[in-house]
């Protein structure tokens, strides 16, 4: 918008004079100008033409159209007075009949139920006309209602609710006493989304302390694995390779140990928490999941002599269902499975957990096949846990009880199985023999040759032997131990090899 007259533009409104409307030395006749223009116009145009000046500062925050008389002649008056010459009299207004009429109603009950604090209505009057702020009538005292004009200069002020903020503001908010609300007491409200910043939290502690390295990545990817889950496609994609929104963890984290293979780091061991997205374009669910994915290399080669195996990846999964009061004892492990992830692993170096024929995750090594599509050409093992279904298994109280002052006694033992009997089998038959002294049996290798037979398989196990007021004698660790292995004899068939 520009101020014109019959030679042309003289200057942009409300923002800059032009310079043939410029007063010099020379200058002798000078018409004054004093206009208000719309804020949001005088911003519009300030910002398109990239010119910011004092003018458009001043006209963007709103130049009251009430006061532009006022300002008129106060501005001939003092220039008159500064430059001297003849002020003439005549002027012309484009709108002589504009108004303030504006007007905004008070519920005098209203202001004390707000604030929280009881104000009488003189007090109320007496601060709003200390602001220029004047009522408009004299109402009965019995009133509650009282209108009040607003200044010419005051934009901020359109409803009653700006007319008590002026009163706080003025009282002071150090006159509002302190005061808690009253809420009524009801039966929690039960959210349909699981809250799992407790579970993920105790997640990134224990596998963090497991020597895991947390990563972080997107959740757009390519997908080239797990054919059968639905994949959402995106419709702007920024690359090839980031088409989809990402239904598995497991393809990032194999980018992430291919990137660490080709830079010649050879031991790691990662983890990721996000969710994964499934469904349709119209109807997308979204699912909170942890994977790890890690290589069977020695993490340490000064402490660790062997590799990382099935039995390391499930021990930790173990302790971070400890760590997180999980009782998993109600969790159990199977080597086969329906599930659309068998693909992904290794057949015969893979399980799948379960909770009442449910699935909540797996571990396992991944297919060779599978790290062939990304150039990976070590052994990886790969766990996955599904955290919604995770958050529902039963949680343990925890005991405390003192550390003990007497040593532990380990034995290890060979057993001679059918291959068709799993070893978490096993291991449970030796927790549930009620022996008082055994404190943790776990698996530490699985052997398979054809020396031992076809159906055959050796599985070594270690038993530790504890008891907190006294150091175990040899007879009677092996005593213990010999009971232990004639009750899980009579379960099933077995050998203790020499």
């Amino acid at each position: 918008m520009a101020v014109c007259d019959e030679k042309g533009p003289l200057a942009l409104a409300g923002i800059v004079g032009g310079k043939r409307a410029s007063v010099t030395a020379k200058t002798k006749n000078i018409l004054i100008e004093c206009a208000s223009f719309d804020p949001a116009q005088i911003r519009s145009s300030s910002k398109s033409l990239n010119i910011s000046s004092e003018s458009s500062f001043r006209f963007e925050r709103h130049v009251s159209e009430y006061s532009i008389k006022d300002a008129l002649f106060y501005a001939a008056d003092l220039i008159q007075s500064i430059c001297e010459g003849d002020l003439v009299k005549d002027y012309l207004d484009t709108n002589p009949n504009l108004e303030n009429l504006r007007t905004v109603d008070l519920s005098i009950g209203k202001v004390s139920k707000i604030l929280g604090a009881k104000i009488d209505k003189q007090e109320i009057v007496k601060i709003l006309e200390s602001l220029s702020i004047n009522r408009t009538s004299i109402e009965k005292d019995s009133s509650d209602k009282i209108t009040f004009a607003v200044p010419d200069y005051r934009f901020d002020i359109s409803s009653e609710h700006d007319l008590i903020e002026e009163v706080l503001r003025v009282r002071g908010f150090d006159s509002i006493d302190p005061v808690l609300p009253k809420v009524s007491i009801r039966e929690k409200l039960t959210s349909p989304v699981v809250d799992l910043r407790v579970l993920t939290s105790k997640a990134r502690a224990s596998f963090s302390q497991d020597g895991y390295s947390e990563v972080v990545n997107f959740s757009f990817t390519d997908d080239l694995i797990l054919e059968d889950l639905e994949k959402i496609e995106i419709l702007n994609p920024l690359s090839n390779d980031s088409k989809f929104l990402r239904s598995s963890l497991i393809p990032s984290l194999l980018k992430n140990a291919a990137y660490n293979f080709n830079h010649g780091n050879d031991r790691f061991k990662l983890f990721e928490i996000g969710n994964v997205f499934s469904g349709s374009s119209s109807k997308i669910t979204q699912n909170m999941q942890l994977a790890t994915l890690c290589s069977i290399e020695p993490k340490n080669l000064m402490w660790d002599k062997n590799g990382f195996d099935f039995y390391d990846k499930k021990r930790s999964l173990e302790q971070f269902f400890d760590f997180a009061d999980i009782e998993s004892k109600s969790i159990s492990f199977k080597s086969s499975s329906k599930s659309i992830y068998a693909s992904l692993l290794h057949p015969g170096k893979s399980a799948f957990l379960y909770r009442n024929e449910e699935e909540v995750g797996f571990l396992g090594e991944i297919h060779p096949e599978i790290l062939a599509l990304y150039n990976i050409k070590k052994e990886l093992l790969v766990s996955k846990l599904f955290l919604d279904k995770i958050s529902k298994l039963e949680t343990k109280n925890k005991n405390l009880s003192p550390f003990g002052t007497h040593p532990l006694v380990q034995r290890d033992i060979s057993l001679l199985i059918n291959k068709d009997i799993e070893a978490m089998e096993v291991i449970e038959l030796i927790n549930k023999s009620n022996s008082t002294l055994i404190k943790e049996a776990f698996i530490f290798d699985v052997f398979e040759d054809s020396k031992i037979g076809p159906d055959k398989k050796s599985l070594s196990i270690s038993l530790l032997f504890g008891a907190n007021d006294r150091t175990l004698e040899d007879k009677e660790v092996s005593d213990e131990m010999n009971e232990i292995l004639l009750k899980v004899q009579k379960e099933i068939p077995m050998e203790i090899r020499e």
